[in-house]
């Protein structure tokens, strides 16, 4: 982990670097992931090797019972990885004609042969979805700690 703070220009930074990381949860997609159309929701199992996460923010202060307290704004990330890997269930809701289980199984097979093509596709919906995350647990932190008790004068 690095983290770089301009206290001048307020302005905060962070680079997170994690060996793996898998995420488990549930996915709703209508439309094309690559060249492939799509239409489902169900359970969605993410692996990433390597991901590194770069979160910067800017901040103001907001007087809160006599003291200053940080406010994130304008919260951006960006992030890479050295592999990823894939696997979305019910991927054409259950429908006959577009999804056997077989179809279902090499739709899978192409986003992981082709994974780096789909988190292509996915990054900027992942970036906001990491800057909403950080910038949430930045403000959990931030409302309840003075501005003085960070930054000392």
């Amino acid at each position: 982990m690095r983290s770089r703070i301009d206290i001048k220009n307020r302005r905060a930074s962070v680079q997170l670097l994690f060996d793996k990381v898998t995420i488990v949860g549930k996915y709703e997609v209508n439309g094309r992931i690559l060249i492939l159309p799509i239409q489902g929701d169900g359970d969605i199992n993410v692996t990433t090797d390597a991901l590194n996460v770069h979160y910067t923010v800017d901040y103001t202060t907001e007087q809160k019972d006599g003291e200053d307290y940080i406010v994130p704004v304008n919260a951006q990330s960006d992030f890479t990885v050295k592999k990823a890997s894939f696997h979305l269930s019910n991927l054409f809701n259950g429908n006959e004609q577009l999804g056997t289980e077989l179809k279902s199984e090499a739709t899978n097979k192409v986003l992981n042969d082709e994974w780096d093509k789909f988190v292509e596709a996915i990054k900027p919906a992942m970036n906001n979805l990491i800057s909403e995350i950080a910038t949430g647990i930045v403000k959990t932190i931030t409302s309840k700690i003075p501005y003085n008790d960070f930054f000392p004068e």
